[in-house]
């Protein structure tokens, strides 16, 4: 067994965070005509993160842009919509050149140590999921967001791991996929073992979970955020759609046996809650199926916001099973098929910062 660093842990998403990151949809070329919908997603999200109280904000937002005048038009856009954006209150931005929107997958984590005290904030190699797209501005955002904290910054440059990749209690536990982490286009030359190290090193994990599959169609190559997630110590939500002659069912089904059959170093098992999934859409002359997904729902504060996909008798269920387990916080339904058309969702275009 590689040991882990047992001085430092990265907070679990569902614990106190000082405020969420986001970067505003720039590249009207990216979106093929929706960006405008993606926009108004995006504010969505801002609103159900701040809460209804501006004076008292759920949680504050920092929006990244890439220069002034992209600044001064989010404002602009934000006041229309009654956000308030003055300094020192729940909404502020910071101009970082990026290339696009999932700050998910080249944003810091920011690790703790045992005293309590901020530790780091980790700077990983982001290549645009494997060379997918350019991300060489997305690359160097991580070192200039914790630069803005006031932040030491570990530096894995050489190690490819994207945020959405990872799922953490918060304790001792990481889930991922070997789909992703162990697709040749990420660390072809370290083996599982060696990942292992890393993460165990970088994020204090003391236990790495390993599911075999990854969503049909993500271009993420099986992001465990489309699928699997933690939502307490020793609580997962997984998805498994009904129908068994759906083009996620035979992996997803492979992944809830692994799930099932897992063992925590003490004995335990996991408590497992099935999520269903959307009924299957495909992109116009392909067979190849969107990768809409429930999972890919974002922890606030005091909000849940998950994504939903126009099924209203399967958008409910799903979000009454999140809302079951978060008790404590709203759940918002944001809608989700205009963001997954450019690969990706709520919980990808999001990171948060630890309190």
């Amino acid at each position: 067994m590689i040991s882990a660093n047992n001085d430092i842990r990265w907070p679990a998403e569902w614990e106190p965070h000082s405020c969420t990151l986001l970067t505003w949809p720039q590249r009207p070329e990216l979106w093929s005509g929706r960006i405008e919908a993606v926009r108004a997603a995006y504010i969505s999200i801002v609103r159900a993160l701040i809460g209804d109280d501006p004076t008292n904000p759920d949680e504050r937002v920092l929006v990244l842009v890439n220069d002034e005048p992209t600044r001064n038009a989010v404002r602009a856009r934000f006041i229309e919509h009654e956000i308030e954006c003055a300094p020192g209150g729940p909404v502020e931005f910071l101009t970082i050149a990026t290339n696009d929107v999932w700050i998910r997958d080249y944003g810091p984590l920011r690790m703790y140590a045992d005293s309590g005290n901020s530790a780091y904030m980790t700077s990983f190699q982001f290549t645009g999921w494997g060379g997918k797209f350019v991300a060489d501005a997305d690359n160097r955002a991580a070192e200039k967001i914790a630069a803005h904290f006031g932040e030491r910054v570990r530096k894995d440059p050489d190690f490819v791991l994207e945020g959405g990749a990872i799922e953490t209690n918060g304790r001792d536990l990481l889930i991922t996929t070997g789909a992703c982490l162990l697709h040749p286009n990420r660390n072809p030359n370290l083996s599982r073992d060696a990942i292992e190290a890393r993460l165990r090193a970088t994020l204090g994990i003391r236990d790495v979970l390993w599911l075999p599959n990854g969503l049909p169609g993500d271009d993420t190559d099986g992001h465990v955020d489309m699928i699997t997630r933690l939502v307490g110590e020793e609580t997962v939500l997984t998805c498994l759609p009904d129908d068994e002659n759906h083009p996620a069912y035979a992996a997803l089904a492979e992944n809830l046996a692994c799930l099932r059959d897992y063992r925590r170093p003490d004995g335990g098992v996991l408590k497992i809650l099935e999520l269903p999934m959307p009924p299957p859409r495909f992109a116009p002359d392909s067979d190849v199926p969107i990768p809409e997904s429930y999972a890919n729902f974002y922890i606030g504060n005091r909000a849940v916001l998950v994504p939903v996909f126009g099924d209203d008798a399967t958008d409910q269920r799903a979000l009454n099973i999140i809302a079951a387990a978060f008790p404590n916080r709203r759940v918002v339904a944001i809608p989700g098929s205009d963001l997954i058309l450019e690969g990706g969702g709520i919980h990808c275009m999001t990171m948060q910062v630890p309190a």
